[in-house]
């Protein structure tokens, strides 16, 4: 991605001296975790991605996105939203929402949920279409999130 850094370890002010990863796009701060250690790095997960569209072109179903967490959170960022609700739908199919449940008073899915309430940010790598059409197509229905763009 343009404008990108790869993924640097560096200590923060105020933290202990362990590393922390952190994602920045265009010197701004987008998603910050433990680093892990050597051991856990090979025994744990760190984080959850679910691949909602790994596509381009005509087909609209199938457009570049993914949803980032730290393991065990239910909190995802977006990479690139070009597929969002298919994407969900998709996903969930597949079983890979199961951690998350819809709760039982709200008249969304777990599908719909997950983009409201789960999805917190999105980082958009470049402005071409099949990377922003979900954030367009679904906006009237999302909630208000950060969107960070890498240009």
């Amino acid at each position: 991605m343009a404008g990108t850094q790869s993924i640097p370890l560096v200590s923060l002010p105020g933290r202990d001296k362990t590393q922390t990863i952190v994602l920045c796009l265009d010197g701004r701060l987008a998603f910050v975790a433990p680093a892990p250690t050597i051991m856990t790095m090979a025994t744990d997960p760190q984080f959850v991605t679910i691949a909602l569209g790994t596509a381009g072109g005509l087909t609209e179903a199938n457009l570049s996105s993914y949803l980032l967490a730290p393991a065990g959170s239910p909190e995802f960022v977006a990479l690139d939203a070009g597929t969002l609700l298919t994407g969900l739908q998709h996903a969930q199919r597949k079983g890979n929402l199961s951690e998350l449940v819809a709760l039982p008073d709200s008249p969304l899915s777990v599908e719909g949920q997950t983009l409201t309430r789960h999805l917190k940010a999105y980082l958009i790598s470049h402005a071409h279409f099949d990377h922003i059409a979900g954030l367009v197509l679904n906006s009237p229905d999302d909630t208000p999130k950060p969107v960070v763009f890498s240009w």
